[in-house]
């Protein structure tokens, strides 16, 4: 299940970047969203997912959002390097 949902993650970031790119910000929006509350919340993605989110709402002018977006990528990255060191 791990490795689905790492798979459902990239898949996300994949998608948010070319709806972004696209300028259709808030599909981009809704499927980062989408991917970080998915049933299984911890991947190795989460990091990168909730980066693209806070450039998504930085965009968009929401920059307490993004800051708490950006601030959720530095938990989940310093969840996952203590986990790899346990």
């Amino acid at each position: 299940a791990a490795g689905a949902t790492d798979v459902a993650r990239l898949g996300a970031l994949v998608r948010a970047s070319l709806l972004s790119s696209a300028g259709r910000l808030d599909e981009a929006e809704r499927v980062t969203r989408d991917a970080l509350a998915g049933p299984e919340r911890r991947s190795p993605h989460d990091a990168s997912v909730h980066l693209v989110l806070a450039g998504l709402l930085e965009r968009r002018g929401a920059l307490a959002e993004a800051l708490a977006s950006a601030r959720a990528a530095v938990r989940a990255l310093t969840a996952s390097a203590q986990g790899s060191a346990a």
